[in-house]
């Protein structure tokens, strides 16, 4: 996924986790982020893959880890941003120290995007230099997917966390 539909760089890691369609900082010093290859990838958007999704499904809730191609995937989307309820994404923290990629998604730039595209950021957590961020559409009232609750995701406290101040703010009380 990305902003723009095409055929793009895709830079194989030395820890395949860390793989990316940006490049590597001359910055970094994170060695999972070593280049050992690059290949040609196509890439699509969220425009084009939204509209693939029947009808018939009534909530849709997208968790983004592109390493550090988050906010690219989201501008991709355009207008069809608004078919989804919820986005997880991870960003560089503001006010972190090292740079892992050129071109990485920050944590005030998504803010600001999602804000302006009526998405309200529901709880941001640190870890390390980067942050997860979840993101609850305006219009969106519930319920959380289910999954947020029963450890299908990693960082379990943060999901849980974010469970309960959707519930609070908006009187949820089962989940799908």
């Amino acid at each position: 996924m990305g902003e723009n539909e095409g055929i793009s760089d895709f830079n194989i890691a030395r820890g395949p986790a860390c793989s990316s369609i940006l490049k590597t900082s001359s910055e970094n010093k994170f060695w999972c982020a070593d280049v050992k290859e690059t290949i040609q990838v196509p890439i699509m958007t969220l425009k084009d893959f939204l509209p693939l999704i029947p009808e018939s499904v009534e909530q849709i809730h997208i968790k983004v880890d592109t390493e550090g191609a988050d906010l690219a995937v989201l501008r991709g989307a355009g207008d069809s941003i608004h078919k989804v309820n919820t986005f997880v994404i991870e960003c560089k923290a503001d006010g972190g120290e090292q740079k892992f990629r050129d071109g990485e998604c920050v944590e005030s730039d998504a803010s600001l995007y999602m804000e302006e595209k009526n998405f309200n950021v529901l709880g941001v957590e640190k870890q390390g230099g980067l942050v997860n961020m979840f993101f609850v559409n305006s219009k969106y009232k519930g319920p959380l997917p289910a999954f947020l609750k029963d450890g299908r995701l990693a960082m379990r406290g943060f999901y849980d966390k974010l469970y309960q101040r959707f519930k609070n703010a908006h009187g949820v009380s089962d989940e799908r």
